[in-house]
């Protein structure tokens, strides 16, 4: 943490249901915690995804610190934070690229 803004290293994954590989070309998405908006995530990039298999890659967040903080007490009392990324991807191959909207969400637990 630094300043009023904190850091956070995560990994993404997406699963490509295909047969072949597609590419992933841009995400634009927000990210909530506990349906509180926390940041703003834009990645435009150039990623080949193979075929039938989920993709992982490492990437990094910035959030308000008072943002955070005020969401710590509701986590510590509920021992659990429910994150929701939503947003858009452009996905394709051959030179052909859709965008494509998502919508996920995940509680995880915190440990004391």
């Amino acid at each position: 943490m630094s300043g009023d803004s904190a850091t956070v290293f995560g990994t993404l994954s997406f699963f490509n249901p295909n047969n072949y590989s597609i590419q992933l070309r841009k995400i634009d998405a927000d990210v909530f915690a506990n349906s509180q908006l926390v940041t703003h995530y834009n990645l435009d990039t150039f990623i080949t995804i193979p075929a039938d298999t989920t993709f992982l890659f490492s990437t990094y967040l910035k959030f308000n610190r008072s943002v955070i903080f005020n969401n710590v007490l509701d986590a510590f009392i509920k021992k659990e934070v429910l994150l929701q990324i939503k947003g858009k991807t452009r996905i394709g191959r051959s030179g052909i690229f859709v965008q494509v909207p998502f919508d996920v969400s995940t509680k995880q637990a915190i440990k004391l």
